[in-house]
C-alpha cells in the first residue's frame, strides 16, 4: 500500500530513551543509565504498532506519552506538553477525547522491565501530524487517564493537579527523539513556511502572508535533493537555513540557532566546515519570487541526525558564509555580527515545520 506522496507502507521509527534525552551510544554525550527502546510501525494509513522494553523502572504503572518537542536542553523538562495538535483534553489511548500522544500506561514487572505492544490509531509517522522528530516520555507516576483530580488546570507543570492535561502522571524520569528508522528510498519531506511559523492552509491559525514551500527527496545515504519555492521575498539573497527547533511560540525567533550537531562553525554549502543546517542563500528576483533547488550531503530525513521535526527558515539579509564581520561571536542574536554562528543573515521572515512527506 502507497503512501499518498509515495513512500510505502510500513514506515518504521525508533526512539531512545534515557534520563536526560541523551543516546546510549557511549561518549562523553551520552546519559548513565539508559532506560530503554520504543520501535514504531506504521502499517497503514490508520494503525501503528508500537513496541517497547523499558528497564529500571520502579513497580507499579508509568505514564508514557509523545510530547511535543524533542528539545532536551533542560533535559525532559524542556520538551513541552503532550502532542496535542487538535487541542483535545488529556484521555486513554481508547478515548474519543484524548491527545494524539495520549498512550496510557506501561507496567514493569518485578525485575523493572516493561516490555509489551499496543496499537494505536492517532499516531502517525508520515504527514502533518507525525510525531517523527517529536519525543517519547515515560514518567515516574501512574496516568490517571484524565479522571483525576483537576483543580489546578493551568499551564503544565511536571507535576500538579491537571488530570485533563497531564494525567497527573509525575516527573519526566527518561525521554528521547523519535527517529525515522526505516522506508523504502526516495524519502520525502515537505516544510511550508510562514511569518510566525503557522500553515498556510486556512483557518483561524493560518498566517497571512505565508511565503512558500520546500520539499526534501533523499534518494540514497549521502544525497538530499531540496526544491523550493518562496515568494512575497524583496529581490536579492536571502540566508536560508535549518534550525534547531520547530518551537513557534515566539514566532519563528523561537526556532533555536543553526541545527549544528557536530559542533562546527558556520560556513557555505559546500565548505567542509559548516553547520548541518547552512545552506547557504537563495535569490529572489524582481517579481519577489526564488525557485529552485540543490542537493546536499549532510541533510539526512532518516537516523540520529534527521532534520524531520527541526524548522526551516528564510532569512531577510545575505547569508555571508561564514566570511564576515564576527566582532560580537556570542550568544547567536537574530541580527548581529557573529559571521561564524549566523552568517548575519539578519531578520527570520519565514519558518516552518520540516515533516516527513
Amino acid at each position: 500500500m502507497e503512501v499518498a506522496a509515495g513512500m510505502p507502507y510500513p514506515i518504521t521509527a525508533v526512539c531512545v530513551v534515557g534520563p536526560e534525552g541523551k543516546p546510549c551510544g557511549g561518549g562523553a554525550e551520552a546519559a548513565p543509565g539508559c532506560t530503554g527502546v520504543v520501535n514504531f510501525e506504521q502499517i497503514d494509513a490508520d494503525t501503528c504498532k508500537i513496541s517497547y522494553e523499558i528497564k529500571g523502572l520502579t513497580p507499579g504503572k508509568h505514564g508514557f506519552h509523545v510530547h511535543e518537542f524533542a528539545d532536551f536542553t533542560n533535559g525532559c523538562t524542556s520538551a513541552g506538553p503532550h502532542y496535542n495538535p487538535f487541542k483535545k483534553t488529556h484521555g486513554a489511548p481508547e478515548d474519543e477525547e484524548r491527545h494524539v500522544g495520549d498512550l496510557g500506561n506501561i507496567e514493569p514487572g518485578e525485575d523493572g522491565v516493561a516490555k509489551g505492544e499496543l496499537v494505536d490509531k492517532l499516531i502517525k509517522l508520515e504527514g502533518e501530524y507525525t510525531v517523527v522528530g517529536r519525543s517519547m516520555m515515560v514518567h515516574a507516576d501512574p496516568d490517571d487517564l484524565g479522571t483525576g483530580d483537576n483543580s489546578e488546570p493551568g499551564p503544565p507543570p511536571v507535576n500538579g493537579k491537571a488530570s485533563k492535561a497531564t494525567g497527573n502522571a509525575g516527573a519526566r524520569i527518561a525521554c528521547g527523539k523519535i527517529l525515522l528508522s526505516g522506508g523504502a528510498y526516495p524519502l520525502k519531506a515537505t516544510c511550508t513556511v510562514g511569518p510566525e511559523g503557522k500553515p498556510c492552509h486556512g483557518g483561524a491559525e493560518a498566517a497571512p502572508g505565508c511565503t512558500g514551500i520546500i520539499n526534501f527527496e533523499q534518494s540514497d545515504d549521502d544525497t538530499c535533493r531540496i526544491f523550493y519555492r518562496i515568494t512575497g521575498l524583496t529581490p536579492g539573497k536571502h540566508g536560508f537555513h535549518i534550525h534547531e527547533k520547530a518551537d513557534f511560540s515566539n514566532g519563528c525567533n523561537s526556532a533555536g540557532p543553526h541545527y549544528n550537531p557536530f559542533k562546527k562553525t558556520h560556513g557555505a554549502p559546500e565548505d567542509e566546515e559548516r553547520h548541518v543546517g547552512d545552506l547557504g542563500n537563495i535569490e529572489a528576483g524582481e517579481d519577489g519570487v526564488a525557485a529552485g533547488q540543490m542537493t546536499d550531503k549532510l541533510i539526512k530525513l532518516a537516523g540520529e541526525f534527521s532534520v524531520i521535526g527541526r524548522s526551516m527558515m528564510v532569512h531577510a539579509d545575505p547569508d555571508d558564509l561564514g566570511t564576515g564581520d564576527n566582532s560580537e561571536p556570542g550568544p547567536p542574536p537574530v541580527n548581529g555580527k557573529a559571521s561564524k554562528a549566523t552568517g548575519n543573515a539578519g531578520a527570520r521572515i519565514a519558518c516552518g515545520e520540516i515533516k516527513l512527506a
